[in-house]
C-alpha cells in the first residue's frame, strides 16, 4: 500500500513540474493522459483496501475466521493491483511512467524476470539514469545465486571466534544444507527439531549442514546454540541483516534454506523444512 501510494505521489509530481515547464506539449498530454488512466485502474483497489485495513484495525473484535478471510481479500486485491501495475509497466516502457514504475514498484528479487525483459526495451536516454543501473546491478547479483550456479565461499567466524569456510565444509559432504537463522525468529527455533531430525537419518549418507546466524548478538547466538543443541558448525558475523551472506543471497525472510552439492552448485533453495525433508530424501536415495 505504502509503495504503490509512493508511485503515485512520485508521478504526480514528476508530470504537475513537466507540465509548468511546457503545458502545450503533446508528449506532457500523453503522459497526463497515462497518469490519469493508470490512476483511475487502481484507485478502486486502493479505496477497497483502505477499507479492509480500516475494519482490521478498528476497534471492532473480529473473530479469527474474520480476520482470515479479510487477509485473503486484501492480498487479493494487492495481487490484481499489482498485475495491472505491472501491465502498465510493459506498456509505458518507453517514457517516465515506465522508468518510475520500473523503478519505484517493480522489485529486482520477485520481479527479476520481467525487469530482465523490460529494461533493454527503454530508451538509452532512460536507461543510463543511475536508478536504472542499479536495478540491473541487483538483477546481475541475483543471477550468480540461482539454482544451478555454484555460490561463492562464504566465511565467518564460529562461536570459538575461529573463521570457517562453508566452501571448505561443503566438500565433505554430498549435500550441504546452508540454514539462515536467528535466535529471536519463532520460526526458526520451530523447525529446529525436524532438521536435527533430518540431519540424524541422512548425515551418514553424506548430508552436512552449516547453521549462518542473522543474529547482532553474541550472547543470545550461543545460547540458542545451547537450547536447540545443534550439532552441526555455526557462523555469523553478528551484523544482524547487515549480514554479508544474507546481502549476497538476498535474503529477506527467515528462516531461509539453501541446498548445495559438494562443489557448491545450488540445486534448491527457499523451501520450507517439510518440503526440504522430502527433497533431501530423493536426492541421497
Amino acid at each position: 500500500m505504502k509503495r504503490l501510494k509512493h508511485v503515485l505521489t512520485a508521478m504526480l509530481m514528476l508530470w504537475l513540474a513537466a507540465g509548468c515547464k511546457d503545458a502545450a506539449s503533446s508528449q506532457q498530454q500523453q503522459q497526463e493522459d497515462a497518469r490519469q488512466h493508470l490512476e483511475t485502474l487502481i484507485q478502486p483497489y486502493l479505496d477497497q483496501m483502505q477499507q479492509i485495513e480500516h475494519v482490521i484495525y478498528s476497534d471492532t473484535v473480529l473473530g479469527r475466521e474474520a480476520e482470515w478471510e479479510l487477509a485473503k481479500e486484501y492480498k487479493q486485491l494487492a495481487d490484481e493491483m499489482g498485475n495491472i501495475l505491472k501491465e502498465q509497466a510493459r506498456e509505458n516502457i518507453g517514457n517516465e511512467m515506465g522508468f518510475l514504475l520500473v523503478t519505484q514498484y517493480l522489485d529486482p528479487i520477485d520481479d527479476a524476470k520481467l525487469l530482465d525483459a523490460l529494461i533493454p526495451q527503454m530508451p538509452d536516454d532512460i536507461r543510463q539514469r543511475e536508478e536504472v543501473a542499479a536495478i540491473e546491478q541487483q538483477l546481475e547479483a541475483g543471477k550468480a545465486i540461482e539454482v544451478g550456479r555454484i555460490m561463492a565461499d562464504i566465511v565467518m567466524n564460529t562461536p570459538e571466534g575461529e573463521p570457517l569456510s562453508v566452501m571448505e565444509e561443503v566438500k565433505k559432504n554430498k549435500l550441504t544444507i546452508i540454514h539462515f537463522w536467528a535466535s529471536w525468529c519463532g520460526a526458526c527455533r520451530n523447525e529446529m527439531a525436524l532438521l536435527k531430525q533430518l540431519y540424524a537419518e541422512h548425515q551418514p549418507e553424506g548430508l552436512g549442514m552449516v547453521g549462518i546466524s542473522i543474529d547482532e548478538s553474541a550472547a543470545d547466538w550461543n545460547r540458542a546454540i545451547g537450547e536447540l543443541k545443534l550439532a552441526w558448525p555455526q557462523i555469523s558475523d553478528l551484523k544482524g541483516w547487515e549480514c554479508d551472506a544474507a546481502r549476497r543471497f538476498q535474503i529477506r525472510s527467515l528462516p531461509f534454506i539453501i541446498v548445495v552439492d559438494s562443489n557448491g552448485r545450488i540445486v534448491q533453495k527457499g523451501l520450507p523444512a517439510e518440503e526440504l525433508k522430502q527433497f533431501i530424501g530423493r536426492q541421497l536415495l
